[in-house]
């Protein structure tokens, strides 16, 4: 199972944001923000029972893009984006929410089944 780094993926979420062209290496100031902003996101998308990231620096390679695809809208407001790029982020949230639930679908809770007793 392949995984992605945070630094992954603060790349990727800019890439989306189109802030940084794909492959170049991003300012550090967009760094910081999208940083300092991930662990409220991750906390909230645990707390919305979208995804939950165990560990931000070994993000599982099947969950990365979608993830990314989220934490681009939901940090957009962060780097002002408006207008069609912003609409573009939406299509993409959507896509990425969508593509999780597929994901983690049908998958072991390991949780305890419990019996009714009469």
């Amino acid at each position: 199972m392949a995984v992605r780094t945070q630094a992954d993926l603060i790349q990727q979420i800019l890439e989306n944001l189109q802030i940084v062209p794909q492959g170049q290496a991003p300012e550090q100031d967009d760094v910081d923000r999208v940083e300092k902003n991930l662990p409220s996101l991750l906390s909230e998308l645990a707390g919305r029972e979208i995804l939950y990231v165990p560990d931000i620096e070994n993000i599982d390679d099947t969950i990365f893009l979608s993830l990314a695809k989220i934490a681009a809208y939901e940090l957009r407001r962060t780097f002002g984006t408006t207008g069609e790029l912003e609409a573009t982020l939406r299509g993409m949230n959507q896509e990425g929410i969508d593509n999780i639930r597929v994901i983690r679908r049908g998958r072991p809770t390991y949780e305890p089944v419990k019996t009714l007793s009469y």
